[in-house]
């Protein structure tokens, strides 16, 4: 079935209604997650990490992430050099982590909040004899409650594990420095 604008309008107001204001303050969290998920993967991902395909490419005009690393490491030879270079390098790899991080921590934390306010308004539902009301009385508040926790874990888990894939990837790419950085030296000798 094919979601149509007027469907898709429908079900983002009726979101806004069950969940609240925190619906959007989870949508904000989950495009700068997103983003920078999106912005580390290209970095980790654009280049090919093998070392003897970059060692063959050396003198050639790689404008890749690895290929300039492998340039300023031909470049400025010494020990001191390429550790500097690599942790150059490894502060681009870890561009926007702590963005990522914060919004994976915060997800969860805004669905709570979401939580309350629904546990909030189903108690003054009971407290004022309102069960039945127009709003939604218990019922609306405990979908509130639901709704927004949902929401945050929806949010989290998958950027927890992207996250994580992208580590691991972050791992192999410093190894594959440290690799070139030998092969390097190797040829010093």
């Amino acid at each position: 079935m094919i979601l149509s604008l007027k469907h898709f309008a429908q079900l983002w107001n009726q979101l806004l209604i069950d969940g609240g204001i925190i619906i959007p303050c989870l949508l904000m969290v989950v495009i700068l997650i997103w983003w920078g998920l999106g912005s580390r993967f290209y970095i980790l991902y654009s280049s090919n990490i093998s070392v003897s395909l970059l060692w063959e490419r050396r003198t050639s005009n790689d404008t890749s992430f690895m290929g300039n690393f492998v340039t300023e490491t031909m470049t400025h030879r010494g020990e001191l050099n390429w550790m500097a270079t690599v942790c150059e390098y490894q502060q681009i790899l870890q561009q926007h982590k702590k963005l990522i991080v914060t919004g994976i921590a915060i997800a969860p934390l805004l669905g709570l909040l979401g939580t309350v306010g629904g546990m909030i308004e189903t108690f003054k539902g009971i407290g004022g004899s309102e069960l039945f009301s127009q709003t939604g009385g218990v019922a609306g508040g405990i979908a509130q409650a639901l709704l927004t926790t949902q929401m945050g874990l929806i949010v989290a888990v998958p950027g927890i594990l992207l996250s994580r894939v992208l580590d691991k990837r972050e791992e192999r790419v410093v190894q594959t420095m440290y690799a070139l950085i030998e092969k390097v030296k190797s040829c010093d000798e």
